[in-house]
């Protein structure tokens, strides 16, 4: 073998050496930018979900406010405003969450700002749960006193029953999306 063959083995070589660090780059890109864009997926839905949650909390709370402890149960006007401030409290806080959720682009962003991002979403998420059951109990306790108080079982039953129903839904439904942005975290951390 002659030198001038060796020094173009050695070139070819060194060519492919330095090929393959730029592939390995980019395709360490392509994967950080695939990631990001299956987390701004799950972003957007999580941001759906929550305005359909702030829509019914402003719309149906007040309306069931007026119709079912207004005008059937005859509750007092202030425990029906206590209602509705509620709903309006849920509705508000839960704009303000999806407001949150979407203040960055993950697709955008440096990795590390990205899962920080995603990392304070799910602790608001939590905290948002806490003082939403908080504010729900001061909202109901007063509820189940007066339907008590009513002296008809079958109303109070029918709260009971509305109460474990709500709760169990609520709770499965909470648990999906906590469990979509928890996938949303690990798909910006891989």
């Amino acid at each position: 073998m002659s030198e001038n063959n060796l020094d173009d083995i050695r070139r070819e070589w060194q060519s492919l050496s330095a090929d393959t660090k730029k592939l390995a780059e980019a395709n360490r890109i392509l994967v950080a930018r695939l990631a990001a864009e299956k987390a701004t997926s799950k972003q957007q839905n999580l941001r759906r979900q929550y305005r359909i949650f702030a829509v019914v909390s402003f719309l149906l709370l007040p309306v069931l406010a007026y119709t079912g402890l207004y005008k059937i149960l005859e509750a007092p006007l202030w425990m029906c405003l206590l209602y509705t401030a509620g709903g309006i409290f849920f509705g508000v806080a839960d704009l303000c969450f999806v407001r949150m959720i979407g203040s960055v682009d993950y697709i955008g962003l440096p990795t590390c700002e990205a899962v920080a991002h995603a990392s304070r979403m799910i602790l608001w998420q939590a905290r948002l749960r806490a003082i939403g059951i908080a504010v729900a109990a001061v909202i109901v306790a007063p509820l189940f006193v007066f339907m008590y108080r009513m002296g008809k079982p079958d109303v109070l039953i029918g709260g009971i029953a509305g109460l474990v129903i709500g709760a169990v839904l609520g709770t499965l439904k909470y648990n999906s999306m906590r469990r979509m942005a928890r996938r949303m975290l690990a798909d910006l951390e891989s």
